[in-house]
């Protein structure tokens, strides 16, 4: 199955497309790996919740070329608000044996 994305609600999506594509690429990705399909006003703390979490006990989502793991804040994501995927949202239980698995514990 294809990963699938729309940013036409995003507001000016154009501009900020050509001018922060990475964070872009990043949050459509981490989507699929947190088990999110959409960032919005509603969905936006636990989206980085679980980025946030999944970066800190399983491996980073985005890296700084200097190697520094990306903190996910709402300043960071809210210019993306009206991101979607076809990733289908998984539960809080769901993403938390995910997490558990794939870190180990």
């Amino acid at each position: 199955m294809s990963l699938n994305w729309d940013i036409s609600k995003v507001r000016n999506w154009q501009k900020k497309q050509g001018k922060d594509g990475h964070t872009l690429e990043c949050l459509i990705w981490a989507s699929l790996t947190i088990g999110m399909g959409d960032l919005n006003e509603k969905t936006a703390k636990e989206f980085l919740y679980r980025q946030n979490r999944y970066s800190r006990e399983v491996g980073a989502i985005a890296t700084y070329p200097n190697g520094r793991v990306v903190v996910w804040t709402l300043a960071r994501v809210k210019p993306w608000f009206g991101l979607h995927t076809n990733v289908r949202t998984i539960s809080n239980s769901a993403f938390d044996k995910l997490v558990r698995e794939r870190s180990g514990r």
